[in-house]
């Protein structure tokens, strides 16, 4: 509905390229979004080590392609299927072939089930909160804005997926044994280190990434350099499910709310400064909440 809405207003205000993108999306939005199933599947099964190596491959395998309608094709039109086209893909055939050889678990847990009904709204506004940057830039800034958005974007968002596939390994161990603080403290340190070490390594590595498959955008670089410091927020899913594993919805809730504000005004505030000014509240927004996951966890 809300693409819709982005929808009709490009066609009102005659942003024809806008309103095609956003009728794509529209028609394919519900195949992306369910051809994640598998994940789910894996997920209640514990078989994380194979649903790790599916998205790893899947990470890579859409970088490369991404990468190269970028390289070729060198229109924003282009880039956005190609994305969305290569999750309904490679996502679909993983769960239309795997899942079936799985055995579906009649069973539920009246208690999980209760815990998912009353943090699913707050969790499902921040993944439209998540996906706001990209449905306002073009009319805040134009389309053109965009496609550089998501090419400084690209690769430090990709390393962020990779690692949250490793998310729902922690939940399950969480869950069995308590965690005390020292703990916690020693996983998240050991994190940290290993977020500085991808953003110093993009940072040193993303020039010839640019110079060879983006040179038409080898201008901005500087953004993307810039935006990899985002990446300190890699232990906020550890953290997450620590908190997860304690079936507290009433912290998940207040996090998953506060989390959206502070997104959304930062991407608002950000955009009337331009490209420069929506990273950098990028980059204000995940520290802030990765400041917040900490506390909630210290109090746990």
């Amino acid at each position: 509905i809300f693409m819709l809405g982005a929808g009709i207003f490009c066609h009102i205000t005659g942003r024809i390229y806008g309103e095609k993108i956003f009728l794509f999306l529209i028609f394919l939005f519900p195949f992306y979004y369910s051809s994640s199933y598998f994940i789910t599947v894996y997920q209640g099964k514990e078989k994380f080590k194979q649903m790790a190596i599916l998205n790893i491959i899947f990470s890579i395998i859409s970088l490369i392609l991404i990468s190269s309608a970028i390289y070729f094709k060198k229109d924003l039109f282009s880039i956005i299927i190609t994305t969305v086209l290569v999750k309904i893909i490679i996502h679909g055939y993983y769960t239309f072939f795997y899942v079936q050889k799985e055995l579906i678990n009649k069973d539920y847990d009246e208690k999980n089930l209760e815990f998912g009904k009353k943090t699913n709204l707050s969790q499902g506004i921040t993944t439209i909160a998540t996906y706001l940057d990209t449905i306002l830039i073009p009319f805040f800034l134009g389309f053109g804005a965009l496609a550089i958005y998501t090419i400084v974007t690209l690769i430090p968002n990709q390393i962020k997926i990779s690692f949250n596939t490793l998310n729902p390994m922690f939940l399950p161990k969480l869950s069995k044994k308590k965690i005390s603080n020292k703990e916690l403290t020693s996983h998240l340190i050991k994190i940290i280190i290993f977020s500085i070490i991808c953003i110093i390594g993009y940072m040193l590595i993303s020039p010839f990434v640019f110079n060879i498959f983006y040179a038409p955008y080898k201008e901005y670089v500087w953004l993307s350099i810039l935006f990899s410091i985002s990446l300190i927020i890699l232990p906020f899913n550890f953290l997450l499910a620590n908190i997860q594993s304690k079936l507290d919805e009433k912290k998940i809730n207040e996090i998953s709310y506060i989390n959206s504000i502070i997104l959304i005004s930062s991407t608002i505030i950000g955009l009337m400064f331009g490209l420069l000014g929506l990273i950098i509240g990028k980059i204000i927004h995940r520290i802030l909440i990765l400041i917040l996951i900490i506390f909630y966890n210290k109090t746990n």
